[in-house]
């Protein structure tokens, strides 16, 4: 087991973290409200500020990111006193709840639904875009490709015809993993750009560490190892300074600068990395996670000169799978999947 573990390690492909990292950087929620002016259409947030300057189904909605329970019963408490809703109201009250079962498949399918019908009797074309988008998501996960192409590619078109970059963010980044996923790399480039360049108008967004870092990706494939760990050093920065930094999301960053720097050869650099995401790795650290650490930990042992350490450490990996199988593809701990 142990030989045939480190032959696998030493021709492993990228798959496991590319899969992780593009997921982890696109499953993270959205608000719908991230955004100042664009250069037409009204954020969901300024168009309930015209009814409300101080209305409080904004705080309830941005409570639900940290403290569902809690948005939930206040939005509860708030609608309880209410005779009638007009229909951002209406959004906004669908989404909080969205947001609360986001863990909730069945639950987030009817309320998508819900937010179809109202998005079509007033005619709400941003929320009928941002629906598609949430289905491209889902296409992601589910391996539908072509599907998820064709609807984001619905999306972007609205949302650049009225000028809603609240949408387009989102947009792009979602259209760049999928081309990413389909093959298409200089499709997936360029709509990695676009977010890129049009993150530059709004630098508090986490976005801009997205499109970084999904562009290191890109480069990566080519092997072009300098220019994919200028942008990986650079999401990293972003997303350090970012008020949505996750753990998750930088442990994955400082493993693909490992990796890098594995492929350059540059043991010392390929080790600092290892051990800076290392503190990114939690007790509740999902094994999702930790699947990657110890495919990374495995790479390094290698590159370090001790095959007998990276193959205990492969072991480690492939005992370690049943855990997080459901998250992971085939040969995850062999590079084969």
């Amino acid at each position: 087991m142990t030989k045939q573990a480190t032959t696998a390690f030493l021709f492993m492909s990228l798959s496991l973290l590319l899969v992780v990292t593009l997921e982890a950087f696109l499953f993270e929620q959205q608000t719908l409200s991230s955004f100042s002016a664009t250069r037409v259409a009204l954020t969901p947030q300024q168009q309930l500020e015209l009814t409300d300057k101080n209305h409080p189904l904004i705080d309830i909605y941005e409570t639900s990111f940290t403290q569902p329970k809690i948005a939930l019963a206040q939005l509860e408490q708030w609608q309880g006193k209410q005779s009638d809703l007009s229909a951002i109201e209406q959004v906004f009250s669908l989404w909080t709840r969205r947001v609360v079962a986001k863990n909730e498949p069945d639950v987030i399918q009817q309320i998508d639904a819900d937010l179809l019908a109202i998005a079509q009797a007033n005619q709400l074309g941003w929320l009928e875009a941002k629906l598609n988008i949430e289905q491209a998501y889902r296409d992601i996960k589910q391996g539908t490709y072509a599907q998820g192409i064709e609807t984001v590619t619905e999306a972007i078109e609205y949302a650049e015809s009225v000028g809603a970059d609240f949408l387009l963010l989102e947009a792009y980044n979602t259209a760049g993993i999928l081309y990413n996923a389909n093959n298409q790399l200089k499709q997936s480039q360029k709509f990695f750009k676009k977010g890129a360049d049009l993150g530059e108008k709004y630098p508090q967004s986490e976005f801009n560490a997205r499109f970084n870092n999904n562009l290191g990706l890109l480069y990566v494939h080519s092997e072009q190892w300098q220019r994919a760990i200028e942008y990986l050093k650079q999401a990293e920065k972003l997303y350090a300074e970012s008020q949505f930094a996750e753990p998750e999301s930088l442990l994955i960053i400082l493993m693909n600068q490992s990796y890098v720097y594995n492929k350059l050869n540059q043991v010392e650099r390929s080790r600092a990395a290892y051990e800076k995401a290392l503190k990114y790795v939690q007790g509740d650290t999902p094994d999702y996670y930790k699947i990657v650490q110890i495919k990374s930990k495995a790479r390094l042992e290698l590159l370090e000169g001790n095959p007998q350490q990276a193959s205990m450490t492969a072991v480690e990996c492939i005992n370690a799978l049943p855990k997080a199988k459901r998250y992971l593809p085939d040969g995850a701990c062999t590079g084969h999947g």
